[in-house]
């Protein structure tokens, strides 16, 4: 009887030894990873973070944008970062994350858009109209130089707070100056910044001398 006994409990412990090791493995959760993290852009223009590395490791998930802007977008089906010309100028942080019932993996991904570009439109000598009744054009440079045509050049330097752009040029070499400054409005095609202008280099009101609106695609 004894015998019997213990040939059962050698017996359990050899099935419970063999299902042990027939059990599946524990599900794994996603895992993703971009060759780039960190991207430059300029304004109005579009860009992408190219195909990242992304593997469901066997279980159905989907990916999404945490902390996203107005501008930027994720590819749902391959995890792709976009962003498109509305993005407003700045520097923006967004995490792309991967989901599936098995865990999560996150990548944070940085991308600076830089304000720059050629904007053309008109302005008048009437602060209270926004009737347009001359043209002109500025062009901020990525070195920091605004040039201003209103059929002579003035050249000078810009400056960005946010949505709010100064530019202070001077037409005559730099013995007088004005004040250009307005607010950008990246949401729509074209883009616009609309203002006022300034006698000397600051944005005083007393010293307002017209309005003006120009756009850039």
């Amino acid at each position: 009887m004894k015998t019997l006994k213990l040939v059962l409990l050698l017996a359990s412990i050899v099935f419970a030894s063999c299902s042990d090791k027939d059990e599946e493995p524990a599900p794994v959760g996603p895992s993703l990873s971009y060759s780039e993290t960190n991207f430059s852009s300029t304004y109005r223009s579009t860009g992408n973070s190219g195909l990242p590395a992304l593997n469901w490791n066997g279980e159905v998930g989907n990916i999404s944008l945490s902390g996203g802007q107005h501008g930027i977008y994720i590819n749902d089906d391959n995890g792709t970062l976009h962003w498109n010309k509305y993005l407003a100028p700045g520097t923006y942080k967004v995490t792309a994350v991967a989901t599936n019932s098995s865990g999560q993996a996150t990548v944070e991904i940085e991308v600076e858009n830089e304000f720059m570009g050629y904007f053309e439109g008109g302005l008048n000598a009437n602060p209270a109209s926004t009737t347009l009744t001359n043209d002109m054009t500025i062009d901020f440079k990525a070195d920091g130089t605004a040039i201003v045509n209103v059929g002579f050049n003035g050249v000078g330097s810009w400056t960005r707070d946010e949505s709010t752009v100064t530019a202070v040029v001077s037409f005559d070499g730099g013995t007088n100056f004005i004040t250009f400054e307005g607010e950008l409005s990246s949401n729509s095609s074209p883009a616009w910044l609309k203002g006022f202008y300034y006698n000397g280099q600051q944005a005083i009101e007393a010293n307002k001398l017209g309005y003006f609106a120009v756009k850039i695609d």
